[in-house]
């Protein structure tokens, strides 16, 4: 055991290492203004809202509309969660003398990346490989996807993968769990905390949920015996979730949880641009998923490994998941489903982590030396 954590210690030590030399600590989206202006406010006043773009927004006439609470500040237009977590950098840095804000505030992504790497170092151990095995995952995650990149900016997608990858891994033990007299109870509350979490870090969360669904289905001769139950913890999952987004709806969460910008959203479909964004994140140059982390290419030899494992929800839940995201952009923002400047696909970060679930069937195979060459040369493109 003690092996095992210091080989996690020594993962997570060496991906810092890398993530400071690449260290950029200031912004390069709008989005991230966003959410430090948000997070600023939280640490001063406790509320969320957008202060640093006063008198740069102006509503007719000519003035900015007050809030409920009689004050003039901007609303925030990303969700809550992260703003909150990143908060208390705000106020050490704050407190301290000499550090800039922003420089200490932008090294919170680096943590949720590395972070990221050893859970999935850690999965793997979990699911019966090597240390060896482990490291090798969490470095190709780490080095070998664009996660690298966006861990150094301020945006929500690395912790909504992280908090994803929590949730789908206890996904996969209760899965496992079906049939057995014992529940899971921690592992249950683990999946519901963390899909909870990712929820509000990023709404677009909720289209994993028909992949987590998949992966949580029990087998098939249990599905027969006992459809009626199952049928009604569908229900009231699906009653909950309904409840759950009545209740945002309404909330003073932002724009983002609003029923009314879903219903707008899905009312006028340009199907052009859904079907440019579909074709983007596979195939195009600036937005490719696979091009931008080939070592994910790697990944397509393990999902057919994992299918010949029994282990097909994995597989076809994220497929069904890249479809969904690729599709939503492309009706959520139409021209914009780029994401605007970046380093390949940003609205598909969250995926990363899961994808590399594909890889790790691929690692023990690395048996020779044609196959190690092939699979580094994935991790040094």
């Amino acid at each position: 055991m003690r092996e095992k954590i210091t080989a996690g210690i020594a993962l997570f030590l060496l991906l810092m290492s890398v993530y400071l030399l690449t260290y950029r600590g200031l912004p390069m989206s709008g989005d991230e203004i966003f959410m430090y202006d948000s997070a600023t406010s939280f640490a001063q006043r406790g509320d969320l809202y957008r202060v640093y773009e006063y008198n740069t927004v102006v509503s007719p006439p000519n003035r900015l509309i007050p809030n409920e609470d009689g004050s003039p500040w901007l609303q925030p237009v990303q969700e809550p969660l992260m703003a909150i977590l990143i908060s208390p950098l705000v106020g050490l840095a704050r407190s301290v003398d000499g550090i800039g804000t922003m420089h200490i505030v932008w090294l919170f992504n680096l943590v949720i990346t590395a972070l990221t790497g050893v859970s999935l170092y850690v999965i793997a151990l979990r699911q019966g490989y090597s240390i060896r095995m482990g490291w090798v995952l969490g470095v190709s995650y780490g080095i070998a996807t664009n996660a690298w990149f966006y861990g150094r900016l301020l945006f929500r997608e690395p912790i909504t993968g992280l908090f994803l990858l929590w949730a789908f891994a206890a996904a996969f033990t209760l899965q496992k769990a079906w049939g057995s007299r014992r529940i899971p109870y921690r592992t249950g509350a683990l999946l519901i905390v963390s899909f909870g979490l990712a929820f509000l870090t990023k709404v677009a969360s909720l289209l994993f949920l028909p992949a987590l669904l998949i992966v949580l289905l029990p087998p098939l001769p249990l599905i027969r015996r006992h459809w009626r139950l199952g049928s009604a913890l569908i229900g009231l999952l699906m009653s909950l979730g309904v409840i759950a987004v009545l209740i945002m709806s309404n909330s003073d969460f932002g724009q983002r949880y609003a029923l009314s910008t879903w219903t707008q959203r899905l009312s006028d479909i340009q199907w052009a641009y859904v079907l440019e964004s579909i074709l983007g994140y596979q195939v195009s140059l600036g937005r490719s998923l696979w091009l931008y982390s080939p070592i994910l290419l790697a990944g397509l030899f393990g999902a057919r490994r994992l299918i010949g494992q029994g282990e097909w929800r994995l597989v076809v839940g994220l497929m069904l998941t890249l479809l969904l995201l690729s599709a939503w952009y492309g009706i959520a923002l139409t021209v914009d489903w780029l994401g605007g400047w970046g380093w390949g696909p940003r609205y598909l970060v969250p995926l990363l982590p899961l994808f590399m679930l594909w890889v790790l069937p691929v690692i023990p195979l690395l048996t020779t030396s044609m196959r190690r060459i092939a699979f580094g040369g994935l991790v040094a493109l």
